[in-house]
């Protein structure tokens, strides 16, 4: 038999060894960051990072002479966080600010918070899935943010200005592009061979051309604030299946195209302003505002498109233009300018049959167009309808094989006493401002 005096040796040591082991838990717990994460790593120079983690720089980086990149990604499940810090480089070809790629396709990698400005690409996903882009300010690049061969990238909150390509999306789909800025570009956003991409509220403004889809389907563009570009606000170039819907497109087409105008096998006194469809078949256009551009809808060698429920006002040319373009059919939107349409050599449908539902300005069927003008002198503003269905007695020709069998009627005297009727003065005043807004598209 052991002594008292073993035993209780033994105790002491048993507890001391749980006393020690406490402690070093304890040392392990406050020497990790809160929640249990693992520290970031630091970055302070150009490098290539290949291993998976947090890295966050704590210094710009200015100048840089790296080739080909200053920060090179190739690993997946990487988060590289500039902290609001800045990567320069020295305007040399062929060189990257951040570059991820690895010839083994990567995941989630997400680029945040960054400025990156002088490369000839400033961040460029290539091969590269799942990822995010979010936060940056790329700026006098070749190209600001690119995407190349990737697929179901988030974009957001990034600012791309004074680039030759503000976001290029090439050959790839399903990425999503939303709240980003770009502005002062060549070109703001440009898809080339990219399909079921989404664009949503983006600001595209001030730049020589605003969104270009090149060879790209089934993509949506809808809420994007597409303004003051200098040819054009959104061009379809031999694109087919895309659908754009809820866009503002103001003030677009400021000059004429050049006969060496850079991009597509266009030039000399080809038609520009908000929107243009080239060569391109089965899109569809709803519930825009095209409004103070040049022209405000545009289809040259562009077939079987639905335009309904938008509005092209206080156009400086020609609200719509059609050139070479037939089998598209236009119906329920509003045509507010001195000359509504220009038609060469296209024949198009210019409403559906007549259907029991809301059309763009409040009446209760659907049919064809409202034709106004500033000064209340256009088709629908002066059309008997003696029936009050809100579509003119008389179809409107437009031109040899376009006619519009369903013009929408704008009565004034019939509405004011139905409204008077139903809602009483007060009511009146406000269905005046309304109406009479959305008809010049301000609303």
């Amino acid at each position: 038999m052991r002594g008292e005096g073993a035993i209780e040796m033994e105790h002491y040591c048993i507890h001391g060894l749980r006393s020690i082991r406490i402690a070093i838990a304890i040392l392990t717990l406050v020497s990790l960051p809160a929640g249990g994460a693992v520290a970031a790593n630091q970055i302070n120079s150009c490098t290539t990072i290949d291993s998976p983690g947090e890295y966050v720089l704590n210094q710009s980086i200015l100048n840089s002479p790296a080739s080909p990149a200053c920060i090179f990604i190739t690993s997946s499940n990487v988060i590289f966080d500039g902290a609001e810090y800045t990567i320069s480089g020295e305007d040399t070809p062929w060189t990257y600010g951040v570059y991820v790629y690895n010839p083994v396709a990567l995941i989630n990698v997400t680029v945040r918070n960054l400025n990156v400005t002088d490369w000839y690409y400033g961040i460029y996903y290539n091969n590269t899935g799942n990822g995010t882009i979010r936060g940056n300010n790329a700026s006098n690049n070749s190209n600001g943010i690119v995407l190349d061969f990737s697929s179901n990238n988030v974009l957001s909150g990034n600012i791309t200005s004074y680039n030759v390509l503000g976001i290029y999306v090439n050959s790839s789909s399903n990425n999503n592009l939303s709240r980003n800025n770009a502005s002062d570009n060549k070109v703001g956003i440009y898809l080339s061979d990219s399909s079921i991409n989404s664009l949503n509220s983006n600001i595209v403004s001030n730049n020589n051309m605003g969104v270009i889809l090149a060879s790209s389907s089934n993509n949506n563009l809808s809420g994007n604030n597409v303004s003051w570009n200098a040819f054009f606000g959104i061009w379809l170039q031999n694109s087919s299946s895309n659908t754009l819907s809820d866009n503002n497109i103001l003030n677009n087409g400021i000059y004429v195209i050049p006969q060496s105008f850079p991009i597509g096998a266009v030039g000399g006194s080809f038609p520009i302003g908000g929107i243009i469809l080239d060569s391109s078949s089965h899109n569809n256009l709803s519930g825009s505002i095209s409004s103070n551009n040049s022209h405000g809808i545009v289809l040259n060698s562009s077939s079987n498109n639905t335009l309904n429920s938008n509005i092209a006002n206080s156009n400086n040319e020609y609200g719509i233009f059609l050139l070479n373009s037939s089998s598209n059919t236009i119906y329920s939107n509003i045509f507010n300018n001195i000359r509504n349409f220009r038609i060469h050599n296209s024949a198009n449908s210019w409403n559906i049959t007549k259907t029991k539902a809301t059309n763009i300005i409040g009446s209760r069927y659907i049919g064809g167009n409202l034709w106004s003008d500033p000064n209340d002198t256009g088709f629908s503003q002066t059309c008997a309808d003696s029936d009050g269905d809100g579509i003119c007695d008389s179809s409107y020709m437009l031109e040899p094989g376009n006619i519009d069998y369903l013009p929408l009627a704008y009565s004034t005297k019939l509405i004011w006493v139905l409204v008077i009727i139903l809602t009483g003065f007060i009511g009146a005043l406000v269905y005046y401002f309304l109406i009479r807004k959305k008809i010049r598209g301000n609303v």
